[in-house]
């Protein structure tokens, strides 16, 4: 199961769809605050998952990711892990993806959808 928040939804859909994956949920947050935990927990809801993913096109130390991680861990009882593209370490110890990559090309060699 991928959660995200944001475009990076019908990035995901359109790559699930295109490679006919059907094993893969993808379940899109519309507000991450006020955070509605019944409806993601009801949305979540069946414990057979054996990955669940937090999707963002951020890198990990920026996005939504540090807002949502521990309230996921919490809510849903199990590890979340994190995906998006790697950081790259830029002039100045900055950390930020090729300007000319954009959100599409980092998923499909990344994440495992099938």
């Amino acid at each position: 199961m991928i959660l995200c928040a944001g475009k990076v939804y019908y990035d995901l859909l359109k790559f699930r769809d295109e490679n006919k994956i059907t094993s893969t949920a993808i379940i899109r947050i519309e507000h991450l605050y006020p955070l509605d935990e019944a409806q993601l927990k009801a949305a979540v809801g069946i414990p057979e998952w054996e990955t669940i993913v937090w999707c963002q096109e951020e890198s990990q130390n920026m996005g939504a990711w540090n807002f949502i991680a521990w309230q996921l861990r919490r809510l849903l009882e199990t590890s979340v892990l994190v995906r998006g593209p790697r950081r790259q370490r830029q002039p100045g110890g900055r950390f930020a993806r090729r300007a000319s990559q954009g959100t599409a090309t980092h998923y499909p060699g990344r994440l495992h959808l099938g």
